[in-house]
């Protein structure tokens, strides 16, 4: 093993199998409407803009700064189009992607920097029992296009995944297109519509249900792609800033008192 390793590295080096020392690095990822995680900054007029900020922003260019190397992320691109260009190699890096079984044969993960809470989130005038994966077989369930829902025990065609946004798919499961969603409390708690958090909104109940694996938020590469190298690199730095106390300081800036 450490005899392969070393020949990787010797042809990284000698054969530029690596990517280009000093060029920037590229990312993409489909940022949320506002803080904390990734947003896009709005101009004077309210518009957004190209420049994303957030505490994935931060983490992602503070780790491979840490190495002496540049990032560039990219958030117009919809999550299907981000990650086919991340399997295809034009783009360097995925950001924020799930672990999933079969992606995992296109990609390769780094270490997670944040594990979430599965939920079934349901309409209240609509109440649903559900206290196991199984369950959800006796309901209609609808999600978010490109999203993977195979920590839920959901198949890509087990629900209706025709809505882009947020306020759709709860606009969608309150007029009675479905009878559910699944999603991640801490994804929820950063939507808003208006000024306050779905979560705080009373005709819509969520609850904890048993045989969801708790997904991870991870960094992914072509697995057999030049990138796919940094991935150590990332790893160390990202634990090296959880180590030193910078990680939650970059959450606190961004998030406030939000619990991580």
């Amino acid at each position: 093993m450490h005899k392969i390793m070393g020949s990787m590295v010797w042809l990284c080096l000698a054969a530029s199998a690596c990517p280009a020392s000093g060029a920037p690095l590229t990312a993409c990822a489909e940022p949320s409407s506002g803080p904390p995680w990734l947003y896009a900054l709005r101009d004077a007029a309210g518009r957004p803009t190209p420049e994303l900020a957030g505490f994935t922003a931060d983490i992602v260019r503070q780790a491979f700064a840490s190495f002496d190397r540049q990032i560039q992320i990219r958030g117009d691109l919809p999550l299907i189009r981000c990650r086919e260009m991340v399997a295809a190699g034009t783009i360097d890096f995925g950001i924020g992607f799930y672990y999933d079984a079969e992606r995992a044969r296109q990609f390769a993960y780094s270490a997670p920097y944040k594990v979430l809470t599965p939920q079934i989130f349901f309409s209240a005038s609509r109440p649903i029992v559900v206290r196991k994966v199984e369950d959800l077989a006796r309901y209609r369930g609808c999600g978010m296009h490109g999203w993977s829902y195979a920590h839920y025990g959901l198949s890509d065609t087990a629900i209706d995944k025709g809505t882009t946004s947020y306020r759709a798919l709860v606009e969608k499961l309150k007029l009675g297109r479905c009878d559910y969603f699944p999603e991640e409390l801490e994804v929820l708690s950063t939507q808003v519509l208006g000024k306050d958090s779905y979560l705080n909104d009373p005709t819509l109940l969520h609850v904890s249900i048993a045989g969801a694996i708790a997904p991870s938020k991870h960094l992914v590469a072509a697995k057999d792609g030049e990138a796919a190298l940094l991935l150590p690199k990332f790893n160390a730095a990202l634990a090296a800033m959880i180590k030193s106390g910078a990680f939650m300081a970059l959450w606190k800036k961004n998030a406030g008192e939000l619990p991580f």
